[in-house]
């Protein structure tokens, strides 16, 4: 359980905490720093995961539009391609895994070396916990702008607490509207859709913890079902299942296609129809690559996830423990923490599943595939 959950169940701890910190930062930041840069890079830092990262670029065009230049993007290796699709121009330094301690929470001395090489005179925090709040507390950043949790408010010169609202883009562009003004329209924040109708089918089967997958059994009867009249594969990262299930699969008839690295994943997902998948990152890049998607939600709320246009669809077994219209997750933490049962996931049956899928495939025009005798 993070830190920052277990403290926050007792109030007066939490507030105390937050003081502490509070005063901390501002002594650093407004005592300690000095020399401040004020005509440095803009730099904006999104250590985030994969789905994240696509939810951040809706804001990140408002930032791009508003410098024009001497903009520098701080990411993570595996997010870069990402954001190559949407910005082939921006300049990108990356900050490596071995670079940050204690399983990616906490920037270690040549993470904070990279971000001081790139002169910061505006950071935009795009990040939101203790992995960015340790790579920009001592900066030497004039203006340090974003979005983190509230004990680390004193680094911030413009700071705005994670919100709990949806869309998850929404948090994005709350960090940067004290500074810029967003346009918050839903032709903003949708990505053009280019429909492939003889393409694979693709399915991916894995989410970012157990709680959000569907079920793989399941999911091998549904790539069974669809295989009857369309081209479908299954898309997994390299290494993931076992032999066996390799096996297995393969004697069924399931094409599996494995990817070792993000460009891999997108270079798939391009000559692909569509994607089917839990709430997962390669949703949201299949979305960003204009191809349509089809999302299966468990403990996670759609209205927070869904990308946005009339080409990606959803299903959701709705239960007495599910996220409410406000709630971002089930209040398990998403099953993050911890879920006795799965209801939500196990009750969802394939026939709904396929049902719903179905008729989609049937309004996107996907062609069947020519069978031969």
């Amino acid at each position: 359980m993070p830190i920052s959950i277990a403290i926050k169940k007792y109030k007066y701890l939490y507030r105390i905490t937050n003081l502490l910190f509070d005063l901390f930062f501002f002594v650093l930041r407004n005592i300690l720093v000095i020399n401040k840069t004020k005509n440095g890079n803009v730099v904006i830092v999104a250590l985030n995961k994969l789905g994240d990262s696509v939810f951040t670029i809706p804001a990140m065009k408002e930032i791009i539009a508003y410098y024009k230049k001497n903009i520098v993007l701080l990411t993570y290796p595996e997010t870069e391609p990402i954001y190559k699709i949407a910005f082939p121009e921006l300049s990108i330094v990356i900050i490596k895994h071995e670079q940050l301690h204690f399983h990616d929470r906490i920037a270690g001395h040549f993470a904070r070396k990279t971000l001081k090489f790139l002169c910061p005179g505006i950071i935009y925090d795009f990040t939101g916990s203790i992995r960015s709040a340790s790579l920009i507390f001592n900066s030497r950043a004039s203006e340090v702008i974003g979005i983190n949790e509230e004990h680390y408010k004193g680094i911030f010169t413009s700071f705005c607490p994670i919100k709990k609202k949806p869309h998850i883009i929404d948090i994005y562009y709350d960090a940067i509207e004290a500074k810029i003004k967003c346009d918050r329209s839903e032709y903003s924040r949708t990505f053009p859709v280019y429909i492939e109708k003889n393409g694979k089918i693709l399915i991916h089967p894995f989410a970012g913890w157990s709680a959000k997958e569907w079920n793989m059994e399941k999911f091998i009867d549904l790539s069974l079902s669809l295989n009857k009249e369309y081209s479908t594969s299954f898309v997994i990262p390299v290494n993931t299942i076992k032999k066996e299930l390799l096996g297995e699969l393969n004697r069924k008839g399931i094409e599996v296609l494995e990817t070792s690295s993000t460009e891999d994943l997108i270079r798939l997902i391009k000559n692909s129809s569509m994607m089917v998948s839990n709430d997962s990152g390669p949703v949201y890049i299949a979305s960003l690559l204009g191809k349509p998607t089809f999302t299966i939600f468990g403990p996670t709320n759609p209205m927070f996830h869904l990308p946005y246009g009339k080409a990606h669809r959803f299903i959701q077994k709705t239960i007495h423990c599910s996220p409410k219209e406000w709630e971002k997750l089930c209040y398990k933490n998403g099953g993050y923490i911890g879920c006795p049962v799965f209801e939500c996931m196990n009750n969802l049956s394939l026939k709904e599943v396929y049902d719903k899928l179905k008729e989609f495939i049937n309004e996107l025009g996907i062609l069947k595939k020519i069978v031969t005798a």
